[in-house]
């Protein structure tokens, strides 16, 4: 999950929806140093500078800078790292399965790549957070409200009508999670490795994740 608030932070944001990672390699820039290990086989990365915030994808990154300029690296089969040359300054990027979102700073959604069953992300205003899946997209909206689009083969996209208000979304390959309000976790979508189970002993959660076919989470006591 990406927050909006993050990407003015002075500390980079790492972010990753799936387990393959889209590039090998180091940079550094402004006294910070990106690593990433896995498939060594996309293009290097670019000298970059000033990066708060980066996302992982199936096979590409996408990372943004503190002025709001975007760019993206790795596979490119769908277009997914040919950042618009009209982009507004954005403030966060989510990278999905050969797409890639980023949210603006007022809150308005866009999106590259394939898009996810041929569907746009909503037209809202006051996004404070998006998420990226395989296929699907998820936005947690400045009323807590959470919004899904794209395939929904599994579900992905329907969000339970009793969720409530959410304070942190994330998405896997086939599924989405949300923290609420109140602390509860939610989950669904393909559940066939068991990624929806949520333990009934799971205690307090602060922080989300969604791998390819996993959910990972972190305890307030900083276990995870």
């Amino acid at each position: 999950m990406i927050r909006r608030p993050i990407a003015r932070a002075v500390r980079p944001l790492i972010q990753s929806a799936f387990a393959a990672t889209a590039l090998c390699g180091t940079s550094t820039a402004s006294g910070q140093s990106i690593m990433a290990w896995g498939n060594p086989g996309f293009r290097n990365i670019d000298d970059l500078s000033g990066v708060v915030g980066i996302s992982a994808g199936f096979d590409q990154t996408v990372v943004v800078r503190s002025n709001g300029a975007v760019a993206a690296w790795g596979a490119d089969g769908f277009r997914q790292c040919d950042v618009p040359t009209d982009l507004a300054p954005i403030s966060a990027v989510a990278a999905g399965g050969g797409f890639t979102i980023a949210m603006r700073f007022d809150g308005s959604l866009t999106a590259w790549g394939q898009q996810p069953n041929q569907a746009q992300p909503p037209a809202v205003q006051g996004a404070v957070a998006i998420a990226a899946g395989r296929l699907h997209g998820m936005v947690l909206k400045s009323d807590a409200l959470v919004a899904c689009w794209g395939y929904n083969g599994d579900g992905q996209c329907s969000v339970p009508t009793n969720l409530g208000t959410v304070s942190r979304i994330a998405a896997g390959y086939y599924h989405s999670i949300a923290l609420t309000t109140n602390g509860v976790l939610r989950c669904w979508g393909f559940n066939g490795n068991g990624q929806c189970n949520v333990p009934a002993d799971i205690g307090s959660v602060s922080a989300i994740s969604g791998g390819g076919w996993h959910t990972a989470t972190v305890q307030s006591d900083g276990t995870v």
